[in-house]
């Protein structure tokens, strides 16, 4: 009796003590943070696009401000979620992270089957960084220098007007459907795996028509190369005074959109990383460096916590909804 009780006080003993040890390993590894390995960031669209810009900025900041190396990773495919999928799968150790805009959680959410995870519960939201306008782009070959002309061409030459997207349930592609269900017209949606792809076309006319975020596309409208037309967004915008919303340029019926790049982690990560990582992030948008380089590309920082996130995400489930059944859009395979 006396051996069997002194043999299970050591074990329990022995438990505590490792379960002690355990706790200040994973302590410690919390506390040491960024300087175990490089920090990944993935972009899920290949490179040159819109978030590109963007992140690329903010590394180059807080690879000094955390004294760690920040890696960027394009990994494209299936309108974002292959990337947002690796994000998913990934370790919640504060080493993977994305950058996206609401595609692969909002409208992959609604619009996607065979979604290998779950938007609402599989990732942490870290933080808002910028909000971008949504502007209508046409290649500089297309007859019309504003909206109302374009309309009127698209009338006149149903189907000639390609228009490219992200690929299925993306946002460009959505958008696009948008401008041609508010507008009556007839576009041919051509989908690419991201908007660094779309330039090249865009710049030989093969491709007609864009709907993105401005920035992939600014150096060529000042050198003429292509036009901008409209935005998507509800009013006029900084940085764009002159470029009318839809409805100012004579099309009421199609919908307001608006864009955004928010910072995501794997399910699990740790708050206090979280908010060591969104803290380093959040000093470099609120510089004026940083202000100035990201109007270049037509970008508002926007440093917002968690709930902004989820009540941004919340109101556009709700917008895009709306738009599904208004235009009667089906859940299509990834």
């Amino acid at each position: 009796m006396y051996q069997s009780f002194r043999f299970a006080s050591v074990v329990k003993a022995g438990l505590l003590a490792a379960a002690m040890t355990l706790g200040v390993v994973g302590q410690a590894a919390a506390q040491a943070w960024p300087t175990v390995k490089p920090i990944t960031i993935i972009v899920p669209y290949a490179a040159g696009g819109g978030a590109d810009f963007v992140i690329r900025l903010i590394a180059d900041d807080i690879t000094k401000r955390l004294n760690q190396t920040i890696i960027i990773e394009n990994r494209g495919g299936a309108n974002g979620t292959i990337g947002a999928n690796a994000v998913a799968r990934a370790a919640p150790d504060g080493y993977t992270y994305m950058l996206i805009p609401s595609g692969p959680l909002v409208n992959a959410k609604l619009l996607a089957e065979g979604l290998p995870y779950n938007p609402d519960t599989d990732f942490t939201p870290v933080m808002k960084v910028v909000f971008s306008p949504i502007v209508v782009v046409a290649s500089k070959d297309v007859p019309a220098k504003n909206m109302k002309e374009l309309v009127a061409y698209a009338k006149a030459n149903p189907g000639a007007l390609n228009i490219g997207n992200s690929g299925p349930n993306s946002t460009q592609e959505l958008t696009s459907m948008m401008l041609a269900g508010g507008t009556g017209t007839e576009l041919t949606r051509v989908p690419y795996k991201g908007s660094g792809q779309v330039v090249p076309d865009l710049l030989a006319n093969r491709l007609q028509l864009m709907i993105d975020f401005p920035s992939t596309y600014m150096a060529h409208e000042k050198a003429g190369a292509v036009k901008i037309l409209a935005t998507f967004n509800p009013t006029r915008i900084e940085g764009f005074p002159d470029l009318p919303t839809m409805a100012e340029a004579g099309f009421p019926d199609v919908p307001a959109w608006q864009g955004w790049f928010g910072l995501f982690g794997p399910k699990g990560l740790p708050e206090d990383i979280r908010a060591k990582f969104a803290a380093a992030v959040t000093a470099y948008l609120n510089t004026p460096e940083a202000k100035a380089k990201l109007a270049s590309g037509g970008y508002i920082p926007t440093p917002e916590g968690p709930e902004s996130v989820n009540a941004f995400l919340k109101a556009e489930t709700e917008a895009l909804t709306k738009v599904i059944a208004r235009f009667g859009l089906k859940k299509q395979p990834l």
